[in-house]
């Protein structure tokens, strides 16, 4: 494109961004609105590639990655191919807001995020719900999501992972079938930890005889050098076992700080699902105390996630890691979205994501063949049913999946194992 076009272009844009209504109002620029202005239709992804989160930031980008250039091979969305505009939220909830509006400003027609909560309900109160920009998050597990009382999503934000109220059910009945009474809840004080302690605290105080002290302790981009502190009240009510729900560089040091105290050495430690990462156990230093510990997970399993980890180790060479599934399962849903509805647009997104997943329409699996087949099928009228990598899709009112299984990991020699375990609510 010559210089003079580009200039042409520009100068069209701002005397459409300048124009007037009939009603007197300025219009806004068409990329503020999520409506494309190119060839290619901008996809926004949000996910920590830096700060205490950092780890799952490469897994959310490479997910992405992989479903866009699925979609891209089967001809695009409406004969458009998609692109990945990034941004690295850093881990910070303060900063994140300033980095959407970046992406909002590149005409992005939906958001691929974010994995915390935190930084999820700063990102679409703040700028994406006033933008009518959907998020569909792949990793953003707090119950509040759920509640109008507390966020009010406005009809605004998907997830493709459980929300934590199951989560909470499932670690309060494991830690009862393990014969636990007394539990400690160590939880980082933010919407995901707050909402998962929450649940886990009632259901577990439900059953007869069983009782929980609860600590908290803040969330920081960089963790504390100890967390001693607010730690020592629950070593020393001595419980049977503690709950730890936090993210990989505040908990790696919350168990450090456990480790050095030299208290309740042989207590066992049940672990939330953002604590399975290879930065928590390297961060802590120390395989001996960790051998045989457990967490829980959202469970990914069968053909479908098969396919999906067999295309995904054949892409990058590596295994999927945290949260690559669900924002595979993210950026394909929205895709299919727009093909539906028959626009490029932030409203097309919003008002036809659950008419492409659940339903009676044609199965649509994983894979390169499955995205062609349910882009084609969409061209054609008929209508599809994204069956999802991770697991089986549906999107309740709250934008909930209506699913959740939950898988329980371990530590063994220094690393992170999958078990055979599968939980349900």
């Amino acid at each position: 494109m010559t210089v003079r076009r580009v200039l042409n272009r520009w100068l069209a844009l701002v005397a459409l961004g300048l124009s007037m209504s009939p009603g007197g109002c300025f219009l806004l620029p068409p990329q503020l609105l999520g409506v494309s202005t190119t060839d290619t239709i901008s996809l926004g992804v949000m996910a920590p590639a830096s700060g205490t989160n950092a780890e799952k930031g490469e897994s959310v980008y490479n997910g992405v990655l992989l479903a866009i250039e699925q979609v891209n091979a089967a001809g695009g969305v409406l004969g458009k191919p998609l692109a990945m505009v990034k941004a690295d939220d850093q881990s910070d909830a303060s900063k994140a807001p300033g980095k959407a509006a970046r992406l909002l400003g590149q005409g992005i027609v939906a958001i691929v995020g974010d994995v915390q909560s935190g930084v999820t309900k700063a990102v679409l109160l703040q700028q994406a719900k006033p933008a009518g920009c959907v998020m569909v998050s792949p990793g953003s597990t707090s119950p509040d999501f759920s509640n109008p009382a507390k966020i009010d999503t406005g009809g605004y934000f998907f997830r493709t992972v459980p929300n934590d109220s199951l989560q909470g059910k499932v670690i309060a009945q494991r830690a009862n079938s393990l014969g636990y009474k007394k539990l400690g809840i160590i939880n980082v004080y933010n919407t995901y930890g707050n909402g998962l302690a929450g649940v886990l605290k009632s259901t577990f105080e439900a059953l007869p005889g069983h009782t929980t002290i609860v600590a908290t302790y803040s969330e920081e981009p960089t963790p504390h050098p100890s967390y001693s502190q607010e730690i020592a009240p629950i070593l020393a009510a001595q419980p049977d076992a503690i709950a730890l729900i936090g993210y990989p560089g505040g908990g790696s040091q919350i168990v450090k700080d456990w480790i050095s105290s030299n208290q309740l050495p042989s207590v066992p430690w049940l672990f939330s699902e953002a604590l399975k990462a290879d930065s928590f156990v390297a961060n802590v230093s120390n395989p001996q105390r960790l051998e045989g510990l457990t967490g829980t997970t959202p469970y990914s399993g069968g053909d479908n996630y098969n396919h999906f980890a067999n295309d995904y180790v054949a892409r990058f060479k590596i295994s999927p890691g945290p949260y690559a599934v669900n924002a595979y399962d993210a950026a394909v849903v929205i895709a299919l979205a727009m093909q539906k509805g028959g626009a490029a647009t932030r409203s097309a997104v919003k008002d036809n994501l659950r008419n492409v997943v659940g339903g009676s329409g044609t199965a649509i699996t994983p894979g390169a063949d499955g995205v062609k087949a349910g882009l084609t099928a969409l061209k054609a009228g008929q209508d599809v049913a994204y069956q999802g990598a991770s697991e089986p899709l549906g999107f309740d009112s709250h934008g909930d999946v209506t699913t959740g299984i939950y898988a329980v990991w371990q530590i063994k020699g220094g690393a992170i194992q999958s078990t055979s375990q599968i939980l349900k609510p």
